[in-house]
């Protein structure tokens, strides 16, 4: 059965799709590095693996229309998967810039007790029915407390536009390698992409405005795997 929040829920299958195929690429390299959280690689991975988990609770919108259900287990506890993101991406910039842990599993441990937090205040506001997701014109308005809607958009802004972004455009006009410099700016442009697509759907837009933050978030993801599937050329 397909609910009336249907472009919603095929925007977050398309990356959900995109996270899926990044997260596989990433899995020997990962491997590699014993899927340490906290190097290059393992970072990225995890971050893709919990990416993919959130986007296929995201997605739920397209098959179930109770909005309570939806709203409390698609998106409320989907949204603990985005946590795990930030708390793991934030390794990615530093496993190369600093030996030192300290920093980011500050950032990461802080991350996930704030959003754990978040979380409970966002179920209970939909439990309570204080405030409910709706169907709008084919996209889910997920209508979340006023926390979550500053709470995201910081968090995505510190995490992927701060430690994100401008770490990859620094390193790729600081690199000599083209391919490298290529993949960084992929890389830093779809993270970039991602932190303004992202937190749209948290805001109480029309549907229209849905529509276009799925179609910027997938661009976003589109954009990151380019980058992560560039190589270093043959010789």
């Amino acid at each position: 059965m397909i609910t009336e929040g249907y472009i919603s829920g095929i925007g977050t299958l398309i990356d959900l799709f995109f996270s899926l195929i990044i997260a596989i690429r990433l899995y020997k390299p990962a491997k590699e590095d014993d899927f340490r959280y906290d190097s290059f690689r393992g970072s990225f991975f995890w971050t893709f693996v919990f990416f993919s988990l959130f986007f296929a609770f995201m997605s739920m919108n397209l098959f179930v229309d109770d909005v309570k259900f939806v709203g409390l287990w698609g998106y409320t506890f989907g949204h603990i998967f985005l946590y795990l993101v930030f708390a793991v991406n934030i390794f990615v910039p530093f496993s190369v810039i600093s030996e030192s842990k300290i920093f980011p599993k500050t950032y990461a441990i802080l991350t996930l007790i704030s959003g754990a937090v978040v979380t409970y205040l966002n179920w209970i506001a939909y439990e309570t029915e204080e405030t409910l997701p709706v169907f709008d014109n084919g996209a889910t308005i997920w209508n979340p407390p006023l926390v979550v809607r500053i709470y995201i958009p910081i968090m995505s802004m510190l995490t992927w536009m701060v430690f994100g972004f401008l770490f990859f455009m620094y390193h790729a006009f600081n690199t000599k390698e083209t391919w490298l410099r290529k993949r960084s700016l992929l890389i830093g442009i779809g993270f970039l992409i991602v932190s303004i697509g992202g937190p749209l759907h948290d805001q109480p837009f029309a549907g229209f405005m849905i529509l276009i933050a799925d179609v910027v978030t997938s661009f976003g993801i589109f954009i990151l795997s380019l980058g992560i599937f560039t190589r270093k050329p043959s010789e």
